[in-house]
């Protein structure tokens, strides 16, 4: 259930959060919006000189040597606005290989 205080955001708002010029570092997982610029993980909106701020990383989370529980330490502030296209599916045999090797997302 949403949580009526928090504003929704689309792919374009969350992208101009990406931790540089001074704007705040947003990163978005399942449909929802955190604020990580507190953290030193997070400077200038690279993490792990891997992940770029400004973007939904729910597959990479899922990926990560650490659970989405992290993102418990920051505060959610928004909610990521659904696409209004359906998205492509990932061809079967396409989706077994990212599956077994989850670095390739």
């Amino acid at each position: 259930m949403k949580d009526p205080g928090l504003k929704e955001l689309d792919a374009k708002e969350l992208a101009a959060n990406n931790g540089q010029e001074g704007h705040a570092v947003y990163i978005a997982h399942q449909g929802q919006v955190y604020d990580v610029s507190d953290s030193k993980l997070w400077k200038g909106g690279l993490h792990m000189q891997r992940h770029h701020a400004g973007r939904d990383l729910t597959m990479d989370i899922e990926s990560a040597p650490h659970g989405p529980e992290v993102l418990e330490r920051y505060p959610q502030v928004a909610v990521l606005k659904k696409k209004s296209r359906p998205e492509r599916e990932v061809p079967k045999y396409l989706g077994r290989v990212l599956s077994r090797f989850p670095i390739l997302r």
